[in-house]
């Protein structure tokens, strides 16, 4: 799945990246709004990134898309080069839309140990029909639901996921 290989990491990035297509992976380590700018410090484990956006232009898509979570991906896509441009890899997406839109072809495999399912409980990706397919592939799953959060859970609502996370991992086996 090449859509979902990093290019760079945030350790790496320095001020001579700017307007550079890259592919970054990791989290929203701190969310800051300044008037019309909003700073996203975005974090893996190699360092942090600071990512812009202008607040105009996530008002102009707001009249369109209502869901942040969708917004907030496509404005990843937006750089400022003489006036704000859209710079989606219309190449990579055409290529792996296939992978990004279909679900694995999995024939029979499934893993049989106790796995968690993270949720969030306004998410309007999440409906609770689709446990059965979870439990096809994850026989043990465990649906927990993150409140006050949508789609992305660790953007949304991080204490609650760690919270989570904490208590999974002092309930599991060593």
């Amino acid at each position: 799945m090449e859509y979902l290989k990093r290019t760079v990491t945030c350790g790496e990035l320095r001020a001579q990246d700017a307007g550079k297509t890259v592919v970054l992976n990791g989290w929203v380590h701190r969310k800051r709004e300044h008037g019309p700018i909003t700073f996203v410090n975005l974090r893996d484990r190699y360092g942090i990134t600071q990512v812009v956006v202008d607040a105009d232009a996530e008002a102009a898509l707001a009249q369109q898309i209502p869901q942040p979570e969708v917004r907030q991906f496509l404005l990843t896509n937006l750089r400022e080069r003489n006036g704000w441009r859209w710079q989606p890899n219309l190449e990579l997406i055409n290529r792996s839309l296939p992978d990004i839109a279909g679900w694995p072809a999995v024939s029979g495999a499934s893993f049989e140990g106790p796995t968690s399912w993270m949720v969030g409980q306004q998410s309007a990706y999440y409906r609770p029909e689709d446990i059965r397919i979870m439990q096809r592939y994850f026989p043990l799953v465990r649906t927990v639901v993150i409140p006050a959060a949508g789609h992305w859970v660790h953007a949304d609502n991080p204490n609650a996921v760690i919270a989570a996370m904490a208590e999974l991992s002092a309930a599991s086996p060593r």
